[in-house]
Formats: structure tokens, C-alpha cells, sequence
């Protein structure tokens, strides 16, 4: 006791020697008092009394229903055990599309959470009960390209995939398909269907044309037929029978016509004479080099002069009389005048 009294009197010398605050203002409590206001231990979690007329001295008494302050805004402060305890506050707003903090000085702040997933083609948004939505949109995602379905997919972005049933150009004798980068292919295949291969019956393969880029009412031949000409090779030149005299065989123009599917008129006299531009062409033919074995295969081109024309029923290689008789087209059907003859039932 008489160490605790001699260290307080020095701390008491000390301050009037070098003008110091008095020590109860410093916050040290003098071992004796008179009154309670004597007493600060500048703990908000204490009581603090003076022992009138006992010990004369202050008494620090912890008391936990006191109300204390750290200096941190961040934190709920109680005291606990005589000393003052912050448990740090909830700044959770219960919006997911914030990033949620405390700043000491400051308090509680937000942040706006940025939903961005990098895909092109999803709608990103923010749902402030779950957070970050990145919805996949098919219309944002377009490669040009008619065939492909186009989708979008939140993990891989635009996915487009070929669609061959979109390039349907409703003819049996082509093999249709979708390329992811040309778009869709038509290609001629005359082995698809048997009314495709329409230039082994005659004995003449229409190989060209003059316009070849349509292949016209689902008929292909072992090459292609135009809208406006028909260029082909007949291999059966031999023998070179000319019934009708008009410079053209008679395999010839069974080769001309079979090309020409009905195209306009049949190759007659004036079609096919040595002297064109006489009059009543319906084509003009031009007569090729011979080719082959005993140059027996005769090329040839024609060309339409009365535009594109449409195919006949006595030449569509169908046999379309209400009863079928199983004759099909000129000149195998009786009922039938001529290739251009649009009536095979009389």
C-alpha cells in the first residue's frame, strides 16, 4: 500500500512541477477519494464509486448492462466481463445483385454486382432473389445461311446445324442437302428415282445445256436438261436411216425429241432440215461432231424458239390416263400425236 501511495504522490509532483493535467483528467483514478466523481477508469463496462467513509478509495465494478462504444461503426458493442466487446453487423441488404460490405468510418455499403458471362447471344440480367441470369436467345445468333437452325446455348454460344430438310426443292431426281458454309446443294443424281433416268429409254443421254443451271419437273437425264436448249450426244447413229428425208436419222431424232422431253414441238421436217431459218422451226438444230466407234455417236445442240416450254402427258414418262393402260408417251401410246400432245387419254 505504501508503494501505491509514494507512485501516486510523484504522478501528483509531476503535474505541478510541469503543469500536467490532474490525474483523475488522465484517466488514472487516485487511490483515494471523497466522492464517486473522484473515480473514472474510462471504462464504459464499470461502475465507478468511491468508498465514503470505509477505504476512502475507488471501487471499479463491471457491469455488463452497460452501454459501451468501441468507435467502430461496423460493429453492435456490449460489454462483457467489464470490458466493451463489438460483434460486427449484418450489412446484407438481401438484394443478390450487390456485393454487400462495412467501411469502419463509413458503415455499411453496396456494390452492383455486373452479370456478364461473355456469351454473345444470352440476355444477361440480375435477379435480385437469385443473382445473375444469363437467358440463351435463338434471334441473336444468325450465320446467313437458310438451312442451318440457329440456336444459342449459354455454355457454348451460337450453334448452327445443317437442316437437309430445309433444301427440299421438291424434285425426286436431285439429292438435296444443307452445307454449313455454301447453304443448300441440289445435286442432280438420276439414279434416285426410275423416272429420273428418262434419257436411257430412247438410247440418248442428254449430256448439256445451253441453260443448264434448272433441272425442269423433277427430270434429269445423265446430264442436264435446260429451259432453253439441250445440248446431248445420241450413241446409236448406226444405222442411219433418215425416214422423213429432212437431214436428221431417225435415232437421231428420237435422241432430239427424248432430250427434249416435250419441250415445244417434235423434231420434224422443217426442225430439222439443212437450211434453218426457212420457216416453222420450233428449235434450231445444230448438228455436232461424230464421235466413237465407226462414228457412231452423233453430238448435237438445240436451241428452243418458242421459249421455255413446259412438259407434256405424252412426254412426262407417266402413263396418266385415268385407267392406266401401261402406255406410256409418244409414240408408244396411240393416244398420243405427238410429244407436245397434252393428252394422253385421246
Amino acid at each position: 500500500m505504501k508503494k501505491i501511495i509514494l507512485a501516486v504522490s510523484m504522478l501528483v509532483a509531476m503535474a505541478v512541477v510541469f503543469g500536467l493535467p490532474s490525474i483523475v483528467m488522465a484517466g488514472i483514478p487516485p487511490v483515494s477519494c471523497t466522492t464517486d466523481a473522484d473515480c473514472d477508469d474510462i471504462n464504459d463496462c464499470t461502475d465507478d464509486t468511491c468508498d465514503v467513509g470505509e477505504t476512502d478509495e475507488c471501487v471499479f465494478t463491471n457491469n455488463d448492462t452497460n452501454a459501451c462504444d468501441d468507435g467502430d461503426v461496423c460493429t453492435n458493442d456490449a460489454c462483457m466481463s467489464g470490458a466493451c466487446t463489438g460483434t460486427l453487423i449484418d450489412c446484407n441488404d438481401g438484394d443478390a445483385c450487390t456485393t454487400d460490405l462495412c467501411i469502419s468510418l463509413l458503415g455499411c455499403a453496396t456494390i452492383p454486382t455486373i452479370c456478364d458471362d461473355t456469351i454473345a447471344c444470352t440476355n444477361d440480367s440480375c435477379d435480385i432473389a437469385t443473382g445473375c441470369v444469363f437467358t440463351p436467345d435463338d434471334t441473336l445468333c444468325d450465320d446467313t445461311i437458310a438451312c442451318t437452325n440457329d440456336s444459342c446455348y449459354q455454355a457454348a454460344g451460337c450453334v448452327f446445324t445443317p437442316d437437309d430438310t430445309l433444301c427440299d426443292d421438291s424434285n425426286v431426281c436431285t439429292d438435296d442437302s444443307c452445307d454449313q458454309m455454301a447453304g443448300c446443294m441440289n445435286a442432280p443424281d438420276c439414279s434416285l428415282d426410275p423416272s429420273c433416268d428418262l434419257g436411257s429409254g430412247p438410247g440418248c443421254s442428254a449430256i448439256g445445256g445451253v441453260d443448264a443451271t434448272t433441272i425442269m419437273a423433277g427430270n434429269c437425264f445423265t446430264g442436264k436438261i435446260g429451259t432453253t436448249g439441250v445440248s446431248g450426244v445420241n450413241p446409236n447413229g448406226r444405222p442411219a436411216t433418215d425416214t422423213d428425208g429432212d437431214g436428221c436419222t431417225d435415232s437421231l431424232e428420237k435422241c432430239i425429241n427424248s432430250s427434249l422431253v416435250g419441250f415445244c414441238s417434235d423434231v420434224d421436217v422443217d426442225d430439222c432440215d439443212s437450211d434453218p431459218g426457212d420457216g416453222g422451226e420450233d428449235i434450231i438444230y445444230i448438228p455436232g461432231a461424230t464421235e466413237g466407234q465407226k462414228n457412231s455417236q452423233q453430238n448435237f445442240e438445240v436451241i428452243f424458239q418458242s421459249g421455255p416450254c413446259a412438259i407434256s402427258e405424252c412426254s412426262d414418262h407417266m402413263d396418266n390416263e385415268a385407267t392406266p393402260d401401261g402406255l406410256i408417251d409418244y409414240p408408244n401410246d396411240p393416244q398420243c400425236d405427238s410429244f407436245s400432245d397434252d393428252d394422253e387419254s385421246s
